[in-house]
């Protein structure tokens, strides 16, 4: 009879969750959590620019300010914390010699790995859960729906999980705890910062002017998938958020000039406020009833970049489906190389 807990996540559990240093940590984090969330709230509630908006203006500036920060921390304590916690997994067992006892004992490799990785993403969604209460703060200011926090914290959830599988794939191909430590958190650095710096590289070498580069090598780097999924209308004001720099590398640009109708063009439209002295629209719809912002001809001139509404697209999906789709398919790649690393050894083959 099999048993209905997995042994290896019973195990883990209790030795990670029972000494001091659980609550100690999570004390610790809920307090900065804490601290972070009055500070933005004082910090936005006294911004200037919302002196003219009203109490209500201020409170809803405030709760998305609230949560993009709490997000944005969390995320950061995810890519910290998840390599430590996962790199020692497999290689631990190897460094200890427990590997093959825990190899020959009637579970099979599938069922260790998945123990390892659940042991380690416990505490991890712990974090995330205690974080709730904050989080609902913004909710209740105004600033956000309850949609958005729960797909704000499903992708970071789910941002844990795969960073979670690369470090047990680094675990299980190397010997040593220290290596696969340091391996773990380079290949979370290349996520987060080398995506960046490639996608910069080619933005820099666009022959278009129009910035037609296609975000792809962006899909699995957590925090711009979190921006995207996690971003909002328009607020009428500069709100005080930490992903704001990180939406830019997603906006699409559109040329505006001084002529009559719409022209689509790669990249963008072409916007041509029509002549005459009337009033010029703020917005208005181009073919296919995508709305762009419309600057009047006095401001225009020659013409002039605008920033365009339209969110950025990667295979046909929405820029936060396809980084779910490469979250999913990086965790299988992941799990499947640390599995075949725990089977049992065969002739040919050694551990």
């Amino acid at each position: 009879m099999r048993p209905a807990v997995n042994p290896v996540l019973e195990r883990e559990l209790r030795q990670r969750l029972r000494g001091r240093a659980a609550w100690v940590s999570l004390t610790l984090y809920l307090v900065v959590l804490g601290l972070l969330l009055r500070l933005v709230y004082d910090v936005v509630a006294s911004s200037q620019d919302l002196f003219f908006g009203g109490e209500f203006a201020r409170a809803s500036a405030a709760g998305r300010s609230i949560f993009h920060w709490l997000l944005f921390v969390m995320l950061g304590l995810i890519c910290f914390i998840v390599p430590g916690l996962t790199a020692g997994a497999v290689a631990g067992e190897r460094e200890r010699q427990t590997l093959v006892p825990l190899q020959i004992t009637l579970l099979s490799a599938r069922s260790i790995v998945v123990g390892k990785l659940l042991a380690s993403l416990a505490f991890v969604v712990l974090l995330v859960l205690a974080a709730l209460p904050f989080l609902s703060v913004s909710f209740l200011l105004g600033g956000v729906s309850v949609a958005e926090v729960l797909k704000g914290t499903a992708m970071v959830l789910v941002a844990a999980v795969a960073i979670a599988a690369v470090a047990l794939a680094c675990s299980s191909l190397v010997r040593r705890t220290q290596t696969a430590t340091v391996t773990a958190y380079g290949l979370v650095g290349v996520l987060v910062v080398g995506t960046v710096v490639v996608y910069g590289a080619q933005r820099a070498f666009d022959d278009d002017f129009m910035g037609t580069t296609k975000p792809t090598v962006l899909v699995l780097n957590p925090f711009v998938a979190t921006a995207d999924v996690v971003r909002g209308r328009s607020q009428g004001v500069d709100l005080t958020s930490p992903f704001t720099g990180i939406q830019e590398l997603l906006r699409r640009e559109v040329f505006v000039d001084g002529g009559g109708g719409f022209v689509d063009v790669p990249g963008g439209v072409v916007i041509r406020p029509g002549p005459g002295p009337g009033p010029v629209p703020p917005f208005a719809t181009a073919p296919g009833g995508e709305v762009i912002r419309v600057v009047p001809p006095d401001v225009v001139g020659q013409g002039a970049f605008v920033p365009r509404e339209r969110r950025a697209e990667v295979w046909g999906l929405p820029f936060w489906a396809a980084s779910l789709v490469a979250f999913a398919a990086l965790t299988a790649l992941s799990l499947a190389v640390a599995v075949r690393r725990v089977s049992v050894p065969v002739r040919g083959r050694s551990e």
